[in-house]
Formats: structure tokens, C-alpha cells, sequence
């Protein structure tokens, strides 16, 4: 009987950290802000269909779990804070008063993907983000 609790109750867990993103997981058994926290680098990026991925070569994003977000290049960096939105769907960033929500296409603990698009220009955007070794 023991067992059989423990196994729904295992069951039960994984079900309650279920995100459904475009480009997965289906299923993880981490909190999305378990797999945001960490020092990341771009490994794709586009802006407005333009690849800058060597442009930010040698910036950073940090996301921390006090949800303080750093985009450090070099020894500049900008602070804001982040946070989830739309049923964890949405991951926000504020910098100066400006917030961001981008749209969670991946959240692995190994690989995020992110797009933005502003509804008011043409403005768009697309991430692909790895940890920093």
C-alpha cells in the first residue's frame, strides 16, 4: 500500500510540473523557475529576421532565483527582473521600467527558446539560449 501511494504521489508531482511549450518538454519533473536559473549565452539569435548571433558572442543572461535578470557584456551590465506570465507560458523581462513578455517556445534545463514579436512595429526577436560552461 505504501509503495502505491508513493507511486501516485510521484505521479501527481509530475503532472503539476507539466508545461506544455511548442518545442517541449511535454513533461519535466523541474519547476519552470528551476530551469530559467542559470547563466545563460546565445547560441541563435535573430532580430527582425536578421542574424546577431555574433553580435552577442560574448554577452550573458543570468536569471536568478530572487528573479533578478542580468545581460552582462563584458564588464557592462544591465539589471531588470524577471518573471512568468500567462500561465507560466510567457517569460517577462523588465529593464527600465520596460517589460518584455516573451513566448516560451522551449524551457529545458540545457536549452531555452524565447520569441517576441511587439504588436505595436515590426520589431521581433528569437532565442536560442545554452548555459554558459
Amino acid at each position: 500500500m505504501k509503495r502505491l501511494t508513493a507511486a501516485l504521489s510521484l505521479c501527481v508531482l509530475l503532472l503539476a510540473a507539466c508545461d506544455k511549450y511548442p518545442e517541449g518538454p511535454e513533461l519535466s519533473p523541474w519547476p519552470p523557475s528551476f530551469r530559467v536559473v542559470n547563466t545563460w549565452k546565445w547560441a541563435y539569435a535573430l532580430e527582425n529576421g536578421k542574424n546577431i548571433t555574433a553580435d552577442l558572442q560574448t554577452t550573458t543572461i543570468e536569471f536568478t532565483e530572487d528573479q533578478i535578470c542580468r545581460i552582462c557584456k563584458g564588464d557592462s551590465c544591465s539589471e531588470g527582473t524577471w518573471n512568468f506570465v500567462n500561465k507560466k507560458e510567457k517569460l517577462q523581462l523588465i529593464f527600465d521600467n520596460e517589460a518584455r513578455a516573451y513566448d516560451i517556445q522551449m524551457l529545458r534545463k540545457v536549452e531555452i527558446w524565447l520569441q517576441y514579436t511587439d504588436p505595436d512595429s515590426s520589431f521581433s526577436v528569437q532565442w536560442e539560449l545554452k548555459p554558459v560552461e
